[in-house]
């Protein structure tokens, strides 16, 4: 499923299954229905052995969002540390 016609009828069928267009399901909603369908469209493409990139262009995302929404679980980045004086002038983590 390398081909973008094989990704668009993918798309295509996973929307009319859940009832709803393409661009609803590939759009911003946050809403259960639509996370699930782009769930389901991601994991079909992920198991046709795309490349988490690949996905990512088709359904018009960044990849690590395609992998949190695979693999359910937020991709590993550095912590974010902010330091700022406190009142005594010394510096906190």
């Amino acid at each position: 499923m390398r081909h973008p016609h094989e990704v668009k009828l993918a798309m295509e069928q996973v929307a009319r299954r859940r009832g709803m267009t393409v661009n609803a399901m590939l759009g911003k909603s946050h809403e259960p229905q639509f996370v699930d369908a782009r769930r389901e469209l991601a994991r079909i493409l992920r198991a046709r052995h795309l490349s988490w990139d690949q996905i990512a262009r088709y359904m018009g995302k960044d990849h690590s969002t395609i992998v949190r929404l695979v693999l359910g679980r937020p991709v590993h980045r550095l912590p974010l540390v902010i330091e700022c004086p406190d009142l005594s002038g010394e510096w906190a983590v």
